[in-house]
């Protein structure tokens, strides 16, 4: 279950019972043992803030997450580095602003130098002078979903391949033009709608989903 799937009422009885610093000095012992993280923080207030990239510093051993969100301003700490994230999906709704936005976008990117695959949806206001520069500061990428990013062209595509016969690169790239052709270069990755999912593999469950799609719980294989 996600974070934002618990009802009011029982986060209110959950922190209830945190009497004391230990106890939730406790819960940050949790967050540093987290290995995927989904999260989603919509607000229908212009003014207020998205605070999720900070809750993720609290996780430095995080390999994969999944974030919706529809506030223009949130924060991050850009000098704390995630070296073991290796899946990120960023779902956006609203966004308005394509220039500021994409501003903290990259400054949000070099916080994850390791990063292998990453996927954007939703209405995230990306263009093909935005992926020229985000191959460039995303070494480790493997895979690209920018398929429901409708500025981007096939002269982004054009640009990647490019990009990776001369620096011997290999990343998959995917946009409006050719978004089929991820379902053939990636079977084993599920679109599947389903409330429990077995094996505790964010690629395989999680990378392709829109958030509201999501598992409500990924449990062990042997579980």
């Amino acid at each position: 279950m996600s974070f934002n799937e618990i009802p009011d009422d029982c986060l209110l009885a959950i922190f209830d019972y945190i009497v004391n610093l230990e106890e939730l000095i406790n819960c940050f012992k949790v967050l540093e043992k987290l290995k995927i993280l989904e999260l989603s923080c919509l607000s229908f207030c212009d003014a207020d803030f998205f605070h999720g990239f900070q809750l993720m510093d609290s996780c430095p051993n995080l390999l994969s997450a999944h974030i919706s969100m529809n506030t223009n301003t949130w924060f991050f700490d850009e000098t704390f580095k995630h070296e073991f994230l290796q899946d990120l999906v960023l779902q956006f709704y609203g966004l308005d602003d394509e220039n500021d936005n994409w501003n903290n976008l990259k400054r949000l990117f070099k916080k994850f130098p390791n990063l292998k695959h990453l996927a954007l949806k939703g209405h995230c206001i990306i263009i093909d002078e935005h992926i020229e520069q985000l191959v460039h500061i995303l070494p480790n990428l493997v895979l690209l979903d920018v398929s429901e990013c409708q500025e981007v062209t096939q002269r982004a595509a054009d640009y990647v391949k490019d990009y990776c016969k001369r620096y011997g690169r290999k990343i998959k790239f995917y946009f409006d033009g050719n978004k089929h052709e991820i379902d053939s270069d990636w079977p084993q990755l599920s679109i599947k709608h389903e409330a429990i999912s077995r094996g505790l593999d964010f690629m395989k469950h999680c990378f392709r989903k829109n958030f509201f799609a999501l598992s409500h719980f990924l449990i062990p294989i042997d579980y």
